[in-house]
């Protein structure tokens, strides 16, 4: 029935990485120090045990013993530092940046003292918890200073940002995704920022001091938290009694205790940000040592539902198949795309469509239409039997989309350069196309594509440099007026660096995309998902595929694939199987 997005099992790990207790992400922090114990949380599960730097050992076999003794700490002890100058031991903060590798690493003897260890590099992942995915045949090298001390070999040197080797499945062990809460500035639900934490038993504390920094630069403006920037944890730490399974946040802050609805929206971040972490159940907000009183809420909160936040819910009931000029309801959920029958209560009317008019977008209701023409130089408009021709806006128009507040979205360019648009999908269908801030895009860039997450607070988007024939696929947060239309678009992240095009993309969740692309080593279009901040993986590619659509359900989404010859195929395991044809299936706000 098509991929469905479940919390797995989680393989906890518990490796005592450094001063993984007082981080926003990961430590910045150049004083060494243990990480903050969860009370009462016991480590289960096995536990790396790096060996000691052996006496009498050669240069070669100290640096292999440091990058092996890389995959943890135990107890507190780190034994990587044992192959470090007490001096070098002293400054070195292990996750400050970490080297992702494939395969093993190669060992040089390049100079009297001087080892270069090489490998091919899959991923960076920053101080900020920030994963950088890398593009195949990526090698980086690294020079390490060795000397004597007492007679034995020690590391002495080596960059300054030298943090953490560890190979894929080491990192896997050591780190695991998790989502910061922010807040919607207009509705009472979740925006996610989705980061890399160490699994040690100071992920409650990492967390809260996550959610106690600054927004990211790419969500300034377009999200609001409760978290001032003078708030701090009192006691630097998160205890969370395993009894109770209750983490308590003892905040110092002024004017918390007076903003009850401030509290409840820093309560609500909190509770959703710190039940991601294994053994929290429950969150208890205090300040100075004194439980937070919110109207309507008694003691220690479970869900964030309880303050009044809740998770976007993304599913959709029906799509639109499209046979030339003919729309027919769909199920979505159903693997052969069945009809929707006659006469089914709530079922909306929709017209039948002339050809010329393509990269059909529907609301979330399905209650109007947009399109643009096959030269992309006019944007077509349907609602309630009527319809429209805007052939003003610009050229070179991407696929509209229709957004969950009541925009419809979509760029190209003017007279005077690239272009973001916006138009009041329930105003008049001839309403004024409004011109979205971009600073950052300039004249040179393009945004080829753009899709509007379930949020409505971050888009999506595929931008192409003319002059270096690159594509990079970005996020970028939507900064809203008052009222609640987007006004701007933030300077935005990349996102799935790995991929060289892209052909068509969709969310799956407030957290997840899937795309149609192509990395250097494929050899056409090839269907990809693509977790935010993680891993982009593959599906198996379907021969003439040219556009990819997912249907969100309740429980993960639905995933098709459009071919060039007029069929719709359904992944149903790792395969493609096609019941239906039709040349487009149409995502509602998809």
């Amino acid at each position: 029935m098509g991929p469905r997005s479940r919390v797995g099992t989680v393989w906890v790990v518990l490796l005592a990485v450094l001063a993984l207790g007082a981080c926003a992400g990961l430590p910045t922090d150049t004083t060494p120090r243990p990480g903050q114990p969860v009370l009462g949380q016991p480590r289960p599960g096995p536990q790396a045990r790096p060996e000691a730097p052996r006496p009498d050992a050669s240069q070669e076999e100290i640096v292999r013993g440091f990058l092996l003794a890389n995959v943890g700490f135990v107890d507190s002890h780190d034994v990587a530092r044992d192959y470090l100058t007490d001096d070098l031991a002293a400054s070195w903060v292990p996750t400050d940046n970490v080297v992702v590798h494939d395969g093993d690493y190669e060992l040089d003897s390049v100079d009297a003292g001087v080892i270069e260890v090489s490998a091919d590099v899959r991923g960076l992942l920053d101080e900020e918890g920030q994963l950088s995915e890398l593009p195949e045949g990526n090698r980086r090298s690294v020079e390490f200073g060795l000397t004597l001390v007492s007679g034995e070999w020690r590391i002495e040197e080596f960059p300054d940002d030298f943090g953490l080797w560890l190979s894929a499945t080491d990192f896997e062990l050591q780190f695991r995704t998790a989502s910061v809460a922010y807040l919607s500035p207009v509705r009472d639900v979740f925006v996610p920022d989705v980061r890399w934490f160490p699994r040690d038993d100071g992920l409650p504390t990492a967390l809260s001091r996550a959610l106690l920094e600054p927004v990211p630069d790419y969500l300034d403006g377009a999200v609001v938290t409760a978290v001032t920037e003078d708030m701090e944890l009192v006691a630097g730490a998160v205890p969370v009694d395993s009894a109770t399974a209750t983490a308590v946040v003892n905040l110092r802050g002024p004017g918390l205790s007076d903003d009850t609805d401030r509290a409840r929206r820093l309560w609500a971040q909190f509770t959703r940000t710190l039940t991601q972490a294994g053994g929290v159940r429950r969150v208890d907000l205090q300040i100075n040592g004194q439980s937070v009183m919110v109207p309507g809420v008694d003691g220690p909160v479970e869900s964030a539902e309880d303050l009044g936040f809740t998770e976007v819910d993304p599913s959709v009931e029906y799509a639109l198949l499209r046979v030339q000029d003919q729309l027919t309801l769909v199920d979505p959920d159903d693997y052969a795309l069945r009809s929707v029958p006659p006469g089914t209560e709530g079922l909306p009317e929709v017209p039948d469509v002339p050809v010329r008019w393509q990269s059909l977008a529907t609301d979330p209701d399905i209650a109007q239409l947009a399109g643009v023409s096959a030269d992309r130089a006019t944007l077509w408009r349907w609602r309630d039997g009527e319809e429209v021709e805007r052939p003003e806006i610009g050229v070179g128009l991407t696929d509209p989309v229709f957004d969950r507040l009541g925009s419809l979205w979509l760029a190209g360019r003017s007279a005077t350069g690239s272009r973001v648009w916006a138009l009041d999908a329930g105003g008049s269908l001839d309403t004024v196309a409004r011109r979205i801030e971009v600073e950052w895009l300039g004249e040179d860039l393009v945004i080829e594509k753009l899709r509007v997450a379930p949020d409505g607070q971050r888009v999506v988007l595929e931008i192409w440099d003319p002059t270096s024939g690159t594509h990079e696929l970005a996020l970028s947060g939507v900064v809203r007026d008052s009222d609640g239309r987007p006004r701007a678009l933030k300077e935005p992240r990349p996102v799935a660096g790995v991929l060289d095009t892209v052909s068509s993309l969709a969310w799956t969740s407030t957290t997840s995309l899937v795309v149609l692309g192509q990395r250097a080593e494929d050899d056409g279009p090839t269907p990809f998902q693509v977790p935010l901040g993680s891993w982009v993986t593959s599906v198996r590619a379907e021969p003439g595929a040219v556009q990819l659509r997912a249907a969100p359900q309740q429980e993960g989404y639905e995933m098709f694939l459009v071919t060039v010859a007029g069929e719709i195929f359904t992944l149903e395991g790792a395969g493609w199987f096609s019941y239906r044809n039709g040349d487009d299936l149409v995502i509602p706000a998809g």
